[in-house]
Protein backbone atom coordinates (compact mmCIF):
# COMPACT_ATOMS: atom_id res chain seq x y z
CA UNK A 1 0.00 0.00 0.00
CA UNK A 2 1.13 3.50 -0.74
CA UNK A 3 -0.20 7.02 -0.50
CA UNK A 4 -1.13 8.89 -3.68
CA UNK A 5 -2.09 12.48 -4.38
CA UNK A 6 -5.81 11.90 -4.94
CA UNK A 7 -6.96 13.78 -1.88
CA UNK A 8 -9.79 16.21 -1.30
CA UNK A 9 -7.94 19.01 -3.08
CA UNK A 10 -8.69 17.04 -6.26
CA UNK A 11 -12.32 16.45 -5.33
CA UNK A 12 -11.84 12.91 -4.03
CA UNK A 13 -11.09 11.28 -0.70
CA UNK A 14 -7.63 10.02 0.10
CA UNK A 15 -6.61 6.76 -1.53
CA UNK A 16 -4.15 4.45 0.10
CA UNK A 17 -3.49 1.89 -2.60
CA UNK A 18 -2.35 2.08 -6.19
CA UNK A 19 -5.56 0.65 -7.69
CA UNK A 20 -7.77 3.29 -6.04
CA UNK A 21 -5.36 5.99 -7.14
CA UNK A 22 -5.52 4.82 -10.77
CA UNK A 23 -9.33 4.77 -10.74
CA UNK A 24 -9.49 8.24 -9.18
CA UNK A 25 -6.96 9.63 -11.66
CA UNK A 26 -9.02 8.22 -14.54
CA UNK A 27 -12.15 9.89 -13.16
CA UNK A 28 -10.37 13.23 -13.13
CA UNK A 29 -9.59 13.03 -16.87
CA UNK A 30 -12.95 11.60 -18.01
CA UNK A 31 -15.04 14.41 -19.57
CA UNK A 32 -18.32 12.86 -18.39
CA UNK A 33 -16.98 12.63 -14.85
CA UNK A 34 -15.84 16.25 -15.04
CA UNK A 35 -19.34 17.24 -16.15
CA UNK A 36 -20.86 15.25 -13.32
CA UNK A 37 -18.63 16.88 -10.71
CA UNK A 38 -19.40 20.33 -12.12
CA UNK A 39 -23.15 19.64 -12.06
CA UNK A 40 -22.90 18.34 -8.51
CA UNK A 41 -21.05 21.49 -7.43
CA UNK A 42 -23.68 23.69 -9.10
CA UNK A 43 -26.64 21.82 -7.61
CA UNK A 44 -25.47 21.39 -4.01
CA UNK A 45 -26.25 24.93 -2.85
CA UNK A 46 -29.71 24.86 -4.48
CA UNK A 47 -31.09 22.36 -1.98
CA UNK A 48 -33.21 20.32 -4.37
CA UNK A 49 -35.15 17.48 -2.76
CA UNK A 50 -36.51 15.70 -5.84
CA UNK A 51 -34.80 14.42 -8.97
CA UNK A 52 -37.31 16.07 -11.33
CA UNK A 53 -36.13 19.46 -10.01
CA UNK A 54 -32.67 18.78 -11.47
CA UNK A 55 -34.11 18.08 -14.93
CA UNK A 56 -36.31 21.16 -14.78
CA UNK A 57 -33.31 23.26 -13.71
CA UNK A 58 -31.16 22.01 -16.60
CA UNK A 59 -33.84 22.70 -19.22
CA UNK A 60 -35.16 26.01 -17.85
CA UNK A 61 -31.62 27.40 -17.51
CA UNK A 62 -30.53 26.13 -20.95
CA UNK A 63 -27.67 24.08 -19.53
CA UNK A 64 -27.81 21.44 -22.26
CA UNK A 65 -24.47 22.62 -23.64
CA UNK A 66 -22.71 22.69 -20.27
CA UNK A 67 -23.93 19.22 -19.24
CA UNK A 68 -24.65 17.77 -22.68
CA UNK A 69 -22.80 14.49 -22.17
CA UNK A 70 -24.61 13.38 -19.00
CA UNK A 71 -27.99 15.01 -19.65
CA UNK A 72 -30.37 14.44 -22.51
CA UNK A 73 -33.61 12.75 -23.43
CA UNK A 74 -34.73 9.67 -21.54
CA UNK A 75 -37.14 7.22 -23.08
CA UNK A 76 -39.44 6.17 -20.25
CA UNK A 77 -42.12 3.52 -19.82
CA UNK A 78 -44.64 2.46 -17.22
CA UNK A 79 -47.68 0.19 -17.19
CA UNK A 80 -49.75 2.81 -19.05
CA UNK A 81 -47.42 3.85 -21.87
CA UNK A 82 -44.13 5.30 -23.04
CA UNK A 83 -42.82 8.84 -23.42
CA UNK A 84 -39.69 10.96 -23.74
CA UNK A 85 -38.43 12.98 -20.79
CA UNK A 86 -36.34 16.02 -21.76
CA UNK A 87 -33.59 16.97 -19.33
CA UNK A 88 -33.01 13.52 -17.91
CA UNK A 89 -29.68 12.39 -16.51
CA UNK A 90 -27.83 9.37 -17.90
CA UNK A 91 -28.90 6.37 -15.79
CA UNK A 92 -25.51 5.64 -14.17
CA UNK A 93 -25.04 9.27 -13.22
CA UNK A 94 -28.66 9.61 -12.10
CA UNK A 95 -28.17 7.00 -9.38
CA UNK A 96 -25.03 8.75 -8.16
CA UNK A 97 -26.65 12.18 -8.28
CA UNK A 98 -29.59 10.99 -6.19
CA UNK A 99 -27.23 9.40 -3.68
CA UNK A 100 -24.81 12.34 -3.54
CA UNK A 101 -27.53 14.99 -3.17
CA UNK A 102 -30.04 12.89 -1.21
CA UNK A 103 -32.68 13.30 -3.90
CA UNK A 104 -35.97 11.43 -3.93
CA UNK A 105 -38.08 10.43 -6.92
CA UNK A 106 -41.79 11.07 -7.41
CA UNK A 107 -42.43 7.29 -7.36
CA UNK A 108 -43.95 7.27 -10.83
CA UNK A 109 -43.38 3.52 -11.11
CA UNK A 110 -41.68 4.06 -14.45
CA UNK A 111 -38.36 2.88 -15.84
CA UNK A 112 -35.83 4.03 -18.41
CA UNK A 113 -35.77 2.21 -21.74
CA UNK A 114 -33.22 4.45 -23.46
CA UNK A 115 -31.11 7.57 -23.23
CA UNK A 116 -29.84 10.05 -25.85
CA UNK A 117 -27.45 12.74 -24.67
CA UNK A 118 -27.81 16.37 -25.71
CA UNK A 119 -24.32 16.39 -27.20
Amino acid sequence: MSYCACGPEFGYGYAFNDQNCQVRAMRQTDPMEAEYQSLLDELRPLGFRFSYQVSKYIVSNHLEQRYGRISGILRMRNMVGAWEFVGGIAPGYYRRLCRDLGLKSKNSFSWVTGFRSFS
